[in-house]
């Protein structure tokens, strides 16, 4: 559309009829590569709001951790229940409810921390993956009591 003129008509005919409409409207002229821009406030939820909800397991933020991070978090958390357990004199023996992921991860890039964490604390490390556990979810146990003493990521199974 070149004429100026009908530009003109086309933008008085669109707020005329924004004039029925409940919502704030804000539209600007015809640019120089013939657009228009029009901003409406909204009136109700999003469409995408309406028919959706939040995930449980990732909260909305779309992403999982990987097997590395999850076994970095798991190696800290269990590091800590070690030394803890040590200063405490009691006996652990920790059991490590994992992802089938992570415990590929443990059982090979890790083997060696494992097994030096091993040695420092003097402990056996049990671990059992369970297949439909979230890639983000551990739980390290007493396997003595059965006791959860550390639960994390995704949803929780333990």
């Amino acid at each position: 559309m070149k004429s100026r003129k009908h530009q003109k008509q086309v933008e008085k005919a669109l707020k005329t009829a924004l004039k029925r409409d409940r919502a704030r409207t804000n539209v600007l002229s015809i640019s120089e590569l013939g657009l228009l821009e029009m901003s409406r406030q909204r009136q109700e939820e999003s469409l995408l709001s309406q028919l959706a909800s939040t995930c449980p397991i990732c909260s909305g933020h779309g992403h999982v951790k990987s097997p590395l991070a999850v076994s970095i978090e798991l190696q800290r958390n269990l590091t800590t229940l070690l030394k803890q357990a040590d200063i405490e004199k009691k006996p652990f023996v920790p059991k490590i409810v994992i992802s089938p992921a992570v415990m590929q991860r443990l059982r090979t890039e890790d083997a060696k921390i494992l097994s030096e964490l091993q040695d420092t604390f003097n402990t056996k490390l049990t671990f059992v993956a369970e297949l439909h556990r979230h890639p983000e979810s551990y739980a390290i146990l007493d396997s003595e009591t059965g006791q959860v003493l550390h639960s994390s990521g995704g949803a929780k199974n333990a």
